[in-house]
């Protein structure tokens, strides 16, 4: 009787989870067509429609529970209006200055009360017979199509089907009217065996098309950028997320599997990014940043991210969990609209703290912004305790949780999830027998490192003559940095009239952000006319007199890539003893006289632990902990900042 009755279990269990899992999928179709509410005729409809296709049935109910959440504009025809009007003045303004071009449109967007247009589900405006022509047509490119075969149906769910790719998108037949935009040469694929049904090859084609016809530019960006397909390629400028929305669309248009991830906050910068992915008919994701770099390019391979996310259609029941048990829930995690990626891009592992929090509520692992402590990940509290998964390494993170009324409570010490997955907690002693020299309050990142080389050879010349031939060469760098120096002129060198800065290298255009020059002896800074190489580079404005006008953030750009110059006639010989010279940069560099505090992680905020001036290019402070974890702010200007611990007298950013 043991046996019949485990045999009997056995046959039982699969039917019983079956009617529970289909009971699960029942109810979430119901609780969909309720929220319709006088539009639930329309879903059912399509319904209706593939009662006889199993497999379009399943694609119908897929659309139709998710959509609850997603939205669009109530007032299309105000949107498509300024739509017309984005694409007229990006015709009648091309050469402009983009500020110029994004002010304009801007300024239409405000005339069309496009802030004021408000939102609705699409739930409850949606027609049947527009998702009806999407189903077909995604089945079109997934079935028929060259580019998508190789997907099984739940990828085609994920990287094809949706009727939309963001919100506020227009509910029009985008995918049947941009189909051939810029597809050249995805014909010629087709002479290549390899390449005939070749996801990759295709994206590869389409997307360098659509780099060359819209030459992408970040210059500036609207404030309103959902708007048609066909007005948006005209727009000349734009940020990742603009691109990467756009060519989502328009390579989903051809049939080509693509989907869109991002990362809410590097672990070393303010803010995030995102980007595409195409999935190769091998299953391999490929990223790129759609429209401005390639598939198969390196992308992003040194940023260092705390967790990286996949923008989908379909709702993560975990997400929605954490939403309806808490009363208040961080602006990020209110989207329940996509999952997490991490494990795809970098080594990562769980972390588990022990947390003073209630059984069953959720926390959350934030990481630095110069705003405040972003939340990028959440756990459910067990037993005391909450497990973070897959959370990026070697990055700094600090526990907290929000109270009903959304003021936020620290858990616990700042720490560092290590290469090796240890937990190093940072904040533990403020004061200790460490010396640092701090020559920055923000790390130097790739687009300093761009310029930071073309310093390396430049040389600091004096001369009585205005002979070029005649002048002196007093110092040469010999290396590429990115904070401000100080050159202490031997007390040999005479006194000179005309000072400079030269640099014959090609490619360096003499940039130069600041100089100035101290007398001998009194240390009174010195007073004179600027010289040096004529206009600027494209006549962008960035001339000479850049490097004199005591902002960090002008810098000279010499029209010529080589033998380029700038000084200062004094219009006598003079006697300089000290030269200071920051070359072109971010600005976040120590300034003389700029004003500094030092802050340190205490309890469970940052405490004021000094504040100076600056008289040379660089700070030094005492009594320092390796244990501590520290902030410089310039109270003079400018806001980016970042915390450091101290290892070795230098300065270690996070």
């Amino acid at each position: 009787m043991r046996i019949i009755g485990r045999v009997m279990l056995l046959v039982l269990l699969p039917l019983v989870l079956g009617c529970c899992a289909r009971g699960g999928e029942d109810r979430r179709l119901e609780e969909a067509l309720q929220f319709a509410g006088d539009n639930r005729a329309q879903l059912e409809r399509v319904l209706t429609h593939y009662a006889g296709d199993s497999l379009k049935l399943r694609a119908a109910r897929y659309l139709i529970e998710n959509m609850p959440g997603h939205y669009s504009y109530a007032d299309t025809d105000s949107v498509v209006s300024y739509s017309c009007q984005v694409a007229e003045l990006c015709v009648r303004m091309k050469g402009c200055r983009y500020e110029q071009l994004r002010d304009s449109i801007n300024a239409c967007a405000a005339r069309c009360g496009i802030q004021q247009v408000g939102k609705v589900f699409d739930s409850r405006v949606v027609t049947a017979d527009y998702l009806i022509r999407n189903i077909d047509d995604a089945f079109r490119c997934w079935r028929q199509g060259r580019w998508a075969r190789h997907l099984s149906f739940e990828e085609f769910c994920e990287w094809l089907l949706p009727y939309k790719t963001c919100e506020l998108q227009l509910l029009d037949d985008w995918r049947t009217r941009m189909r051939g935009f810029q597809c050249q040469g995805l014909e010629q694929l087709e002479w290549c065996d390899q390449y005939a049904h070749s996801a990759l090859k295709a994206a590869q084609v389409v997307n360098a098309n659509l780099r060359e016809f819209m030459d992408p530019d970040h210059a500036a960006n609207i404030e309103f950028q959902n708007i048609r397909v066909e007005d948006a390629v005209r727009l000349p400028m734009g940020n990742c997320d603009f691109y990467v929305l756009l060519a989502t669309t328009l390579l989903r248009s051809q049939g080509i599997p693509v989907v869109e991830d991002f990362t809410p906050h590097w672990a070393y910068r303010d803010k995030g990014h995102s980007w595409n992915v195409v999935l190769t008919n091998e299953g391999r994701e490929v990223p790129f940043t759609g429209i401005c770099t390639q598939p198969g390019e390196e992308h992003k391979p040194d940023e260092k991210m705390p967790k990286a996310y996949r923008s989908t259609y379909a709702q993560n029941q975990e997400i929605r969990r954490l939403n309806r048990r808490e009363k208040f829930v961080p602006r990020f995690f209110r989207n329940v609209f996509m999952r997490d990626v991490t494990s795809h891009y970098v080594r990562c592992c769980d972390v588990t703290l022990p947390v003073r929090a209630r059984h069953g509520s959720y926390v959350y692992l934030a990481v630095f912004d110069t705003k405040g402590w972003a939340p990028v990940a959440y756990a459910e509290v067990k037993r005391g305790k909450a497990t973070f998964r897959d959370m990026g390494r070697d990055v700094l993170y600090i526990p907290l949780r929000y109270r009903s009324d959304g003021s936020r409570e620290i858990l616990g010490l700042p720490f560092v999830l290590g290469h090796d997955g240890s937990v190093r907690r940072v904040g533990t002693c403020a004061r200790g027998a460490e010396q640092v020299t701090a020559h920055r309050r923000f790390p130097a990142l790739d687009y300093v490192y761009e310029v930071m080389c073309r310093i390396e050879g430049g040389e600091l010349q004096a001369s009585n003559s205005t002979d070029s031939a005649s002048y002196h060469t007093l110092a040469t760098i010999t290396d590429g940095h990115a904070y401000g120096r100080e050159f202490l002129v031997p007390d040999t060198v005479p006194a000179y009239r005309y000072w400079r800065y030269k640099q014959d290298r090609p490619l360096t255009h003499c940039n130069m952000a600041e100089m100035q020059f101290f007398e001998r002896g009194t240390g009174k800074r010195l007073s004179g006319s600027v010289i040096g190489t004529e206009g600027s580079f494209r006549e962008y404005g960035y001339r000479r007199e850049s490097v004199f006008d005591g902002d960090v953030l002008t810098f000279f750009d010499a029209p010529f890539h080589r033998y380029g110059w700038v000084g200062m006639d004094f219009g006598r010989p003079v006697s300089v003893g000290r030269i200071y010279y920051v070359f072109r940069g971010d600005g976040n560099t120590i300034e003389p006289g700029g004003i500094y505090q030092l802050y340190c992680w205490k309890d469970k905020g940052w405490t004021l632990m000094d504040t100076r001036r600056a008289e040379h290019p660089w700070l030094k402070f005492s009594h320092m902990s390796p244990h501590g974890l520290y902030l410089l702010r310039d109270r003079t200007r400018g806001n980016d900042v970042r915390p450091f611990t101290c290892e070795n007298g230098r300065q270690v950013w996070w």
